[in-house]
């Protein structure tokens, strides 16, 4: 599902999978911040409690994420 939001300078865009597309790890995540990849597990904990209860436990979503900040 592609999306794409901005406040003044920040800007976060990407793809964020279906609630029915998941996995039972973390592979299939990317976050990218002014184009170079890092890690965050806050970010990608911030998106798995956007899904609710949406998934199975254990279950993770798969995301590709560009913030873009200044």
């Amino acid at each position: 599902i592609p999306f794409e939001y901005q406040e003044e300078d920040i800007k976060l865009e990407g793809l964020i999978s279906d609630p029915m597309l998941h996995r039972p790890n973390r592979t299939g995540q990317a976050l990218f911040l002014n184009q170079r990849p890092v890690s965050s597990w806050e970010i990608a904990q911030a998106v798995l409690q956007g899904y609710g209860t949406s998934l199975p436990e254990r279950r993770y979503p798969l995301f590709h994420l560009h913030l873009t900040l200044p």
